[in-house]
């Protein structure tokens, strides 16, 4: 199959239809082999606040959410705007067949927990945060699941967990004693337990090794980090990794902190040196480092930010062209 371009999902514009649309209609045109429909809201309230308005155990607060009963499952679709929209488009006389499948990420339960407050703060990291409950992650992640499973049920080829927060509470060691990694592991397969298409993490910053051989242990198909701003990635997984635990890895090209669009020959050369690394098998994706909210837009004109974006999966698309047909 070769590279697949494809991106994490978030771009820096406000959540409207019309906005919804045209990121939808610019990345159909680029084209990207497997879009993620445009996120235009925070990762956490885009799962967490529509469990609050049914009101299945989380009120919205100031700084969060706090739990006001046993979570529930919703019993109807979550977040689907964007996702029914990028279906559409995908599946119109204009776009059909320039997309390999669809792909839709849901913010992961760990990630879901830290933005949950505890009435009974603990002390030590994360202590204030449902983090440090392992039943209420337990339910996150089945709740995760229901997700999941309605978005493969609509149509969609590959889904993702966001999880930035695994980068920061495993590093050498776990920082969070009411974690182990095989509960890690349990955590993220039970998430994808009710699909059959092809599954990815991603979780941003840099991977420590420990962090690494948990995700490894993993039924995830796709490990997806950052390598443009993160380079010390390159460093922390072996070529042999993959082929041992049959992973692939999602590998990032371009930056989504700096406004710069990097010139095409800057990213085939980051393309040559993932190859060099990790075997060109073993590269499934290619995709910018993170979701296209880093790219601040303050101080610069309403939409720079946005171009910024767009340019940059322009000149991704061409240095995927570039790598495959040498």
């Amino acid at each position: 199959m070769g590279f697949n371009l494809t991106f994490v999902g978030s771009f820096p514009l406000r959540k409207t239809r019309e906005n919804i649309v045209r990121c939808t209609e610019d990345v159909l045109s680029i084209p990207v082999d497997y879009p993620n429909y445009a996120q235009l809201e925070d990762m956490g309230y885009q799962f967490l606040q529509p469990l609050a308005d049914a009101g299945l155990g989380l009120a919205r607060e100031k700084d969060g959410y706090r739990l006001t009963g046993e979570l529930q499952k919703p019993s109807g679709p979550v977040a689907n705007e964007a996702l029914d929209i990028l279906l559409e488009f995908s599946r119109s006389s204009r776009f059909k067949g320039k997309a390999r499948g669809v792909k839709a990420c849901i913010t992961g339960p760990f990630t879901l927990a830290s933005r949950i407050l505890l009435d009974e703060p603990k002390l030590g990291l994360f202590g204030e945060t449902a983090l440090t409950d392992p039943g209420v992650v337990e339910r996150l992640s089945d709740i995760v699941a229901e997700i999941a499973a309605s978005y493969r049920r609509i149509g969609v080829d590959y889904i993702t967990l966001d999880e930035p927060i695994l980068s920061v509470i495993v590093g050498r060691k776990l920082l969070l004693g009411e974690h182990t990694e095989a509960g890690i592991v349990e955590t993220v397969d039970n998430a994808f337990s009710r699909v059959d298409c092809l599954k990815g993490i991603h979780v941003c910053g840099s991977i420590s090794r420990k962090l690494a051989e948990i995700l490894l242990e993993t039924h995830v198909d796709v490990l997806d980090h950052e390598f443009k701003d993160s380079e010390r990635n390159f460093e922390t997984y072996r070529r042999e990794d993959f082929e041992q635990h049959s992973k692939k890895i999602g590998l990032a090209a371009s930056s989504s902190r700096v406004l710069r669009v990097e010139p095409v020959e800057e990213m085939v050369s980051m393309l040559k040196r993932g190859i060099e690394v990790f075997g060109e098998q073993n590269i499934l994706m290619v995709k910018p480092d993170c979701g296209f909210r880093g790219l601040d837009p303050e101080g610069n004109p309403y939409g720079v930010a946005y171009a910024a974006a767009i340019g940059k999966l322009r000149n991704l698309r061409s240095a995927v062209d570039s790598i495959q047909a040498q």
